[in-house]
């Protein structure tokens, strides 16, 4: 995804910025709460962020008191993740988590990793890097597209198909093209299984009706019935 999150950077962030003016929002009204809730209490742990895009969520663990690494493929998400932090407490970098990271082995406390997941083309590197970084003990908390969502969608015909590519429909509106890949639930947990981790929680998160009503009934109600997203947490034992 490196290529085509630093290609339209500005559109990505753009669309993050708009979003975060609105009333409510289904990603900062909604997503983002639900998130914060499962990663729980911060303060003093050490958390990476892993694909920490522009650095929102980097910002809000910071202010809560975590000491924070945020990492991500696209260079110049990190340079925006880094002209807004303007306390200079977070430390960010380029790097494929993908790939091994010697240098932060068993170093975190928490690992968080807010829609990225199915962002990822190697998600078995990715996962394997995240147990190599967390401490033993340590939590990884992710939100992702919830797999069923695809097939309720009608992205794809045939649920067990993993690696499909999906469009992101928010940049799409905007005339640019960013993919996600669909895969199985079973996919997700045997790596994670594979890798030290026990599921702690999971969640097929829901809003509530007052998040619908302002939102877009017409629009999100949909939401209030189907499991679009999920939120997952697990310790590695």
């Amino acid at each position: 995804m490196k290529n085509t999150y630093d290609t339209y950077a500005d559109e990505y962030v753009n669309l993050l910025d708009e979003d975060r003016e609105k009333k409510f929002s289904l990603y900062h009204s909604f997503i983002v709460p639900t998130f914060l809730y499962i990663v729980g209490e911060v303060r003093g742990l050490r958390i990476l962020d892993a694909g920490c895009g522009e650095g929102s969520i980097s910002r809000i663990l910071s202010e809560k008191g975590g000491i924070i690494v945020g990492i991500d493929i696209a260079p110049r998400l990190i340079d925006y993740a880094r002209n807004r932090d303007v306390s200079h407490k977070t430390k960010y970098m380029v790097y494929d988590l993908s790939t091994p990271l010697p240098e932060y082995e068993n170093r975190f406390d928490l690992v968080v990793s807010n829609l990225v997941l199915d962002d990822v083309p190697d998600y078995i590197g990715f996962i394997s890097t995240i147990s190599v970084l967390l401490k033993l003990g340590g939590r990884a908390v992710f939100s992702l597209n919830n797999p069923y969502s695809a097939v309720i969608r009608g992205k794809v015909n045939n649920y067990f198909n993993s690696e499909t590519s999906i469009l992101y429909n928010g940049l799409s509106s905007r005339g640019v093209k960013v993919y996600y890949f669909h895969r199985t639930l079973e996919t997700y947990m045997r790596e994670f299984h594979n890798n030290g981790f026990r599921l702690e929680t999971l969640s097929d998160v829901r809003p509530t009706d007052e998040m619908i009503n302002e939102l877009d009934p017409e629009r999100y109600g949909r939401f209030y019935h189907f499991p679009f997203f999920m939120m997952m947490a697990f310790r590695k034992t």
